[in-house]
């Protein structure tokens, strides 16, 4: 096995938001250049924006809240045509022996999803379930004799699903990236915190998460987005595609278990899904460690592709 640090492999890491307990380490950083004033009013508003819709998502209705938001996702897709084109042929590639109409009907439901998940992100009268023999495979993974990686994906109400880790396996690391945006991640960091939550972030704290993992504590990942990070083409859904080393690093370096978790809706919860996990020998390459981890996510996908976000350019601009 290659020898490299904890800090090489949270290079490779991808971002993710999913938020899971413990406390949070001190991290400095150094300012940044200042923006230009058009920039700084757009992240204000954006800011502004985020806080609105979180406080109407909290408190108002569930149901109209789920309703509005699905509404925002469907507008969204029927607004940006070109994204909906290149969402249906990722579909085709991942699923082609499904007709067209099939295809169709779950990207719109995937819009729609999106918006009733962004709702649910931010509520706390949100059930989570899941089956029993799930969550005995999960407690024996995290209780077990190695470190635990957990990979996930942005598969339905991430958010929730963190939340979930965090009340029943605490404590939990989760490695995220920062929204660059000032005011957005300082709320993030405050939200998180009052729920007993601990995040690394991915540029700055890359060797806190890495011994967070390395001393056996279970370190979540979120890993199917394609990230300016060090990555290698391996396949995704079977064509090849930018992917991050991440994952595989820490797993080798630290010699932990890698399971996939994701979530999904169902009748008016969400239920946690838990895939079988990445083998993997000490002789692999991060190649070769890469691609198992995607058809890993590639399963758990296939079990509910309406809650997957099909907009993202996976393999890049096409």
């Amino acid at each position: 096995m290659d020898r490299f640090s904890g800090e090489q492999a949270l290079e490779a890491a991808p971002g993710g938001d999913l938020s899971v307990p413990g406390r949070r380490p001190a991290v400095e950083r150094a300012p940044g250049p200042r923006l230009p004033l058009w920039r700084r009013v757009r992240r204000w508003l954006f800011y502004l924006l985020a806080r609105l819709l979180a406080a109407l998502a909290r408190h108002l209705p569930r149901s109209w809240v789920g309703g509005g938001f699905a509404a925002l996702g469907t507008v969204a897709g029927l607004v940006r045509r070109r994204e909906r084109r290149r969402a249906l042929q990722r579909l085709s590639w991942a699923f082609p022996r499904w007709s067209e109409e099939r295809r169709r009907k779950v990207l719109w439901r995937s819009y729609r999803n999106l918006g009733r998940n962004l709702a649910d992100a931010v509520r706390r009268d949100v059930r989570v379930d899941a089956a029993e023999e799930d969550r005995r495979r999960l407690e024996a993974a995290v209780h077990g004799d190695r470190p635990l990686l957990i990979l996930s994906a942005h598969l339905g109400c991430w958010e929730q699903l963190g939340l979930w880790l965090a009340g029943s396996f605490p404590p939990i690391g989760v490695v995220t990236a920062n929204p660059h945006n000032r005011r957005v991640d300082a709320w993030l960091r405050r939200e998180r915190r009052a729920l007993g939550l601990v995040t690394f972030d991915r540029r700055h704290e890359p060797r806190a998460a890495a011994r967070w993992l390395r001393q056996g504590r279970p370190l979540v990942l979120v890993a199917d987005h394609r990230n300016q990070v060090t990555s290698v083409e391996v396949p995704w859904f079977g064509r090849p595609a930018p992917t991050a080393l991440g994952p595989a690093r820490l797993a080798r370096w630290a010699g932990a278990r890698i399971l996939p978790v994701g979530i999904r809706r169902e009748q008016g919860g969400h239920v946690v899904m838990v895939g079988e996990e990445v083998q993997w020998q000490a002789e692999d390459d991060d190649a070769t460690i890469a691609a198992a981890c995607n058809r890993a996510l590639e399963a758990l996908i296939a079990r509910a592709p309406e809650e997957w976000t099909w907009v993202h350019e996976r393999y890049g601009a096409s």
